[in-house]
């Protein structure tokens, strides 16, 4: 599974009413990531299917999916390179512990090394919001137990959709400099491209 974003620009006060000057001035503002396409590929009967989220709001839509995909998936992993660091935390702050809404999961474990989840296990709530520990679910960071770079690992285990680096954005590659909250949803079907891989 993988998470993309861009770097939008946010107040650093919530509620302080920012005069023109102060716009213009980035102390009064800091970078946080937004997730704009999140993206899972797993095996069902021999087939790869991929499953693909997009706007800002892709992480509470692959949440929906995964509970009502619950049962499917129960004791399954979900393996993220450099999850633990990036994704599983962009996944717990959007999903699993937004105080504006209810989560249907419950995280009912955690293992953290270095400043990374390493391994977290979520329990998906039953309709009447009970834990179903039968179903639960892991998300694992891979680059902990294998630490080289994706392109390297994809090409060293043979598998099927290689890491798409270096190919440029006239030919259809990803620049994640040059996506921005204006643009990503607008390049979908070059995103999509990337998260397939």
């Amino acid at each position: 599974w993988d998470v993309e974003t861009t770097p939008t620009r946010v107040p650093r006060f919530a509620g302080l009413k920012l005069t023109p000057a102060q716009e213009r001035d980035d102390s009064f503002f800091e970078l946080v990531q937004q997730p704009y396409a999140c993206g899972v590929a797993y095996w069902r009967d021999g087939t790869q299917h991929v499953q693909l989220w997009h706007g800002f709001d892709c992480l509470e839509q692959f949440s929906s999916w995964l509970w009502l995909s619950r049962r499917e998936f129960a004791h399954t992993f979900w393996a993220a390179h450099n999850g633990g660091a990036f994704d599983v935390p962009l996944l717990m702050r959007h999903v699993f512990f937004r105080e504006d809404r209810v989560c249907r999961f419950r995280v009912t474990s955690a293992l953290e090394l270095n400043g990374a989840w390493i391994d977290v296990g979520v329990t998906p709530l039953s309709e009447s919001g009970d834990d179903a520990p039968e179903n639960e679910i892991r998300f694992r960071d891979t680059y902990r137990l294998a630490p080289a770079g994706l392109g390297t690992l994809t090409r060293d285990f043979g598998v099927a959709h290689k890491k798409l680096d270096d190919i440029p954005w006239d030919e259809g590659g990803v620049d994640h400099r040059r996506l921005t909250p204006a643009n990503c949803i607008a390049e979908r079907a070059r995103v999509q491209k990337y998260l397939e891989h």
